[in-house]
């Protein structure tokens, strides 16, 4: 199949939209001069403690995302 132009870019999943939004600001302000090393475990230890209904909003929008992505992929 010929090339069609540039492929979309892959959208990220729930834990890191959590974390580029909302996550990371909130674990510097408490652990400030973190490496971005243990920003990320952190955050990491913070979604796996979070209870469902914490994660419900960060997973319909990274679903959403992905359903549009694999429609642009369509395309």
């Amino acid at each position: 199949m010929p090339h069609c132009g540039p492929r979309p870019k892959k959208t990220v999943n729930a834990f890191l939209m959590w974390i580029n939004s909302a996550g990371r600001n909130y674990i510097r302000a408490m652990h400030p001069g973190i490496s971005p090393q243990e920003v990320l475990m952190k955050g990491s230890e913070m979604w796996g403690a979070m209870v469902d209904e914490e994660k419900v909003v960060w997973q319909e929008t990274a679903r959403t995302a992905m359903a549009d992505y694999k429609k642009k992929l369509e395309k």
